[in-house]
């Protein structure tokens, strides 16, 4: 797409215990969530450690929830 990522938006990839406890601060948790991202003036997109191409896939699902808010 010849355009590079906006700056307030990060990506992070983490262990399974630590994305659970996190996420578990801001809904139910369920086996299934892969990857929430949280809005705002800064965008926080957080990623469960997973396969390359899961990730790849699920941060770009990730990428469109914040490019549209």
């Amino acid at each position: 797409m010849n355009k590079a990522l906006p700056s307030n938006i990060s990506i992070n990839i983490l262990p399974f215990e630590e994305f659970k406890t996190l996420h578990s601060k801001f809904g139910a948790w369920s086996n299934g969530i892969l990857a929430f991202s949280i809005n705002g003036e800064d965008k926080k997109i957080l990623v469960r450690e997973n396969n390359l191409d899961a990730l790849i896939l699920v941060i770009g699902h990730e990428i469109g929830h914040v490019l549209t808010n």
